[in-house]
Parts: structure tokens; sequence; C-alpha cells
């Protein structure tokens, strides 16, 4: 094999990135470097645009409202069918009342606790909806909230 020359893979990548190894590494000044908290959800009329809204919930995995599925397979922490009910009671009734466009995301959910502690989880509910909920922890309503396919930021 003496017609091949000896050559690293490291010389080999360098020539044929350019040298740009340094380049990627430089942060960008636009790029900003803590979380923003202010976004402000508003639902699309997927969620709330029919008078008879229908809500299914697939098991641990999904919920449909209308035609609307949020996937929460990725949760981990959702182990009964209820949590999922209570979860789509909520993601509802933020839909209908309580994002405007106007509340941060932190907002709606402080104000979906506040009723959840002084009403109780049986409020979320419209008139002839089952009651099998299970209260969700605050973490998960972000979750699902964020999981939501149909809120627009």
């Amino acid at each position: 094999m003496p017609a091949f020359p000896k050559r690293t893979t490291t010389d080999f990548s360098n020539l044929a990135s350019g040298n740009l190894i340094g380049y990627l590494m430089v942060p960008d000044p636009e790029f900003p470097r803590t979380p923003s908290f202010q976004r402000r959800p508003q639902p699309s009329k997927a969620l709330t645009g029919s008078d008879r809204t229908k809500v299914k919930v697939m098991g641990r995995e999904s919920i449909l409202i209308n035609k609307s599925l949020t996937d929460l397979r990725a949760v981990e922490q959702l182990t009964d069918s209820e949590q999922l009910n209570g979860l789509a009671a909520l993601l509802l009734d933020a839909a209908e009342r309580r994002m405007d466009g106007k509340k941060t995301l932190v907002q709606v959910v402080d104000l979906l606790e506040r009723q959840m502690d002084e009403k109780g989880l049986a409020s979320l509910l419209a008139p002839g909806r089952p009651g099998d909920l299970a209260r969700p922890r605050r973490q998960e309503i972000f979750e699902c909230l964020d999981r939501c396919r149909e809120l627009k930021f």
C-alpha cells in the first residue's frame, strides 16, 4: 500500500470543513441566554369552534379534542387515564375561558390551579361530562399545553 499516502482523518476533516471548527463554537448574540416565559397562547378554532365539543381520552397516551390530537406519550409521570381526563378538562377550560392572547402561559396555569384549589376539579367539567378526574401536577399541565398543536403562541 505504498501508493496511498498516510493521512489522518483529522487532517481530512479539517480540509473538508475549511477549518470552520472554531466558528461553530462562537455564541450568537441574537440567541437569548435565558428562556422566555412571555409566551401568550391563543387557541385556534379547532379546540373551541363548535357548540358540541367531543373529548376522548385514549388510554394513557393522548387526548383527542374534536379532531385535535395531543400526544402525551413522552410524559412519564402520567400513570392513569383519570389524570388524562383531568388534563383534557383543564385544556378545554383554558382554551375556552382563559387563553385570550394577553395572559402568559404561566398566568393561565396559575388561574387553572387557583380554580382547582377553590372550587375543585368538578368546576372544570361541563354538565353531562363524566367526572372521573384526577388532579394533575403543575408540570404536567405545562407539558400538556406545550404539546397541544392547536395553540398559537
